[in-house]
């Protein structure tokens, strides 16, 4: 009778060892590897579906008529051609009627804000670079203010900056126009493009 209770005793105590020792691991370990399935299973449905956003997108692209994109393309391009432009500019004071005096390419600029100090660096204005050209231009009053309704509804992304005018004898004024074009900053689109889709989905 002691011996078979020993027996039992002994075979509740292995019991017990077994189960600390062998199958309580084994199944915390299953878990861990069922978390990290989960995981993945979670990643990879993320990684997907920006791959489908990115598809629609690209398909959106595709989409646009060549025109529309060769239109966008002469508003915001990657790089300006500095010669096409001041010869655009030229046509466009020949069409308003008034005497070209000047015409000059002034390279690229900081922005600044209204107090004329260089303007903080904003998502907007780190992805654009802005381009100055003068134009100076000798004419009537409304003739000079047809030129610049004529530089308003231009195919470019044109800003006047200033105008400055000098009045002449015979009702003839002088204008000194401070123009800016902008091209697109393709490095800092891309990385803001990045950003944007590391916030969307942070874990990715």
């Amino acid at each position: 009778m002691t011996n078979s209770l020993f027996v039992q005793i002994a075979m509740i105590v292995l019991a017990v060892c077994i189960v600390v020792l062998y199958i309580k691991p084994e199944i915390a370990q299953i878990r861990a590897i069922q978390d990290k399935t989960a995981v993945y299973t979670s990643e990879i449905e993320k990684v997907s579906n920006v791959n489908t956003t990115l598809s629609d997108h690209v398909k959106a692209i595709d989409a646009i008529p060549t025109d529309d994109k060769s239109a966008l393309i002469t508003y915001l391009p990657n790089a300006i051609d500095e010669i096409v432009i001041m010869r655009d500019l030229e046509a466009i004071v020949a069409e308003s009627g008034v005497d070209l005096a000047e015409l000059a390419y002034g390279g690229e600029t900081q922005k600044q804000n209204n107090s004329g100090n260089e303007a903080p660096v904003s998502a907007l204005n780190a992805q654009v670079t802005p381009h100055t050209f003068t134009v100076g231009v000798s004419g009537s009053y409304e003739a000079i203010k047809g030129l610049l309704a004529l530089l308003e509804v231009n195919k470019y992304q044109l800003q006047v900056a200033a105008v400055d005018f000098t009045p002449q004898e015979s009702d003839v004024l002088d204008a000194k126009i401070s123009l800016v074009v902008y091209s697109m900053n393709v490095t800092a689109t891309e990385a803001s493009t990045a950003d944007n889709l590391d916030t969307e989905d942070p874990t990715l």
